[in-house]
């Protein structure tokens, strides 16, 4: 609204004849030509239908030189749209693009700085990460982490002259002035061809603000950032999920307008708590564009590979079938998922329910296993290894009859025999134990 009085001042000064400046008709004045210039300013869409005041003096061409043209309307049906999309140039398909920012958020130590490491790797001459394609480009991170912390990462590994460090640039968290002065820098090696990508590490650290809730310290982060997209640069944000559990997307710390303000969100999770899954991990992507995954899961082996699991769950399958091969193979009747789950080494970390069940049901696809049961729950799936039978009765013929351990006694072993009691004889006349006669021990002496 200042600047609206001193150009109406200047105005009123040029075109004025009824006096001074200040006389009491010239405020009068003003005020008609105030209420012309903001009519004039408003956008043509709202002056459709309205009449221009008669009392101006100013013609439409002074007022238009003063109209901001971002507060120009467009009709939808009259967008100059190009004949094919317009392509996004991506330095990591999907992920990472010019122009964008990506917040890239996972738990303390988690392996976002590692797998970024990876990446910076690759910008050296192209290829592919993650089955991703990958473009040249020079990046510069802003860390939080020292220089010797650095160093020792390069010797694990090593990146190229295409990448740029600066390790605490700030003794605290930057002033807004401080921070404006970082984007400049930025900006000049854009301008000098040596920045495509910069990477900040992590955002709590470098927040010009007391809190990431705090929406006006995020756009005093975010403000100047979008200097550097505008230009091309793509800016990559390394942040902290928030304490309480979360839906996947969603899991960033702070205030939601940090969601809603970047262009591609990345969530970065371990993968399972099976033994076989320590070093694996998951990234859940969302973004405006096609081209951006939902899930990738990959691994980072003890030599430093990084490797992409196309199937994770078929790669699980396959390094548990060994154990649960040796499970069955104790059974010597079929079992359920559960009572299976019950036998798994006490060594070694048992998988849930639902993913043993999906490993039972894809070795029965295999045709590694027999199944029973119609999988409801008075009559649940049942699984056994295959026996000799089975081919008979594949062909609807019946097993022939065998020595087996169920026929007879149905395993067990044969009962003893029992002991015959042995009688005693006794002679007729003969005395008892207790030395008396016969009549006295019971019998009947002979009639005479």
């Amino acid at each position: 609204m200042h600047n609206i009085q001193a150009e109406v001042q200047v105005v009123c000064r040029e075109t004025c004849v009824n006096g001074p400046p200040n006389s009491p008709t010239d405020i009068s004045f003003q005020a008609r030509i105030t209420e012309t210039f903001l009519w004039r300013r408003a956008p043509p869409l709202f002056q459709t239908n309205s009449t221009f005041p008669e009392s101006t003096l100013f013609s439409r061409q002074i007022m238009l030189k003063t109209r901001n043209d971002n507060l120009v309307s467009e009709y939808m049906d009259q967008l100059d749209t190009a004949a094919e999309p317009i392509a996004v140039d991506w330095l990591w398909h999907g992920l990472i693009a010019r122009g964008n920012i990506t917040l890239f958020t996972s738990q303390w130590k988690a392996g976002k700085t590692t797998l970024m490491t990876g990446l910076l790797q690759q910008f050296a001459a192209g290829g592919t990460f993650l089955d991703r394609a990958v473009t040249p480009a020079k990046a510069l991170i802003v860390s939080e982490e020292s220089r010797n912390t650095w160093a020792d990462r390069m010797r694990r590994l090593p990146t190229g002259h295409h990448c740029r460090l600066l390790a605490r640039p700030f003794p605290r968290r930057p002033t807004p002035e401080q921070w404006d002065e970082l984007i400049a820098m930025a900006l000049e090696l854009h301008s000098a061809g040596e920045l495509d990508l910069l990477i900040i590490d992590p955002l709590a650290r470098f927040l010009p603000g007391s809190t990431d809730s705090d929406l006006n310290a995020l756009q005093q982060l975010l403000d100047p950032l979008q200097t550097l997209t505008e230009r091309g640069v793509g800016v990559t944000i390394l942040h902290h999920p928030r304490k309480k559990r979360s839906e996947e997307g969603s899991s960033a710390r702070g205030h939601g307008g940090l969601l809603a303000a970047v262009d591609i969100i990345v969530e970065l999770s371990c993968f399972g708590t099976l033994q076989t899954d320590e070093r694996r991990r998951k990234l859940f992507c969302m973004s405006r564009f096609p081209a951006t995954p939902r899930k990738i899961v990959y691994e980072w082996t003890k030599d430093g590979q990084f490797v992409h699991l196309g199937d994770p769950q078929t790669a699980r399958f396959q390094e548990n079938w060994d154990i649960l091969h040796a499970i069955l193979a104790t059974r010597e009747v079929s079992a359920t998922h559960q009572e299976l789950l019950m036998d798994w080494p006490i060594d070694l970390s048992p998988p849930s329910a639902p993913t043993l069940y999906e490993w039972l049901n894809k070795a029965f696809v295999q045709k590694l296993l027999r199944r029973s049961g119609t999988g409801r729950k008075k009559d649940p799936y049942r699984y056994r290894l295959e026996n000799e039978d089975d081919k008979y009765l594949d062909r609807g013929e019946i097993p022939p009859l065998r020595d087996l351990p169920f026929f007879g006694n149905f395993g067990y072993p044969e009962p003893p025999e029992p002991k015959k009691r042995k009688k005693k004889k006794v002679e007729e006349g003969a005395a008892g134990e207790d030395g008396l006669s016969g009549a006295s021990s019971g019998h009947e002496p002979p009639l005479k």
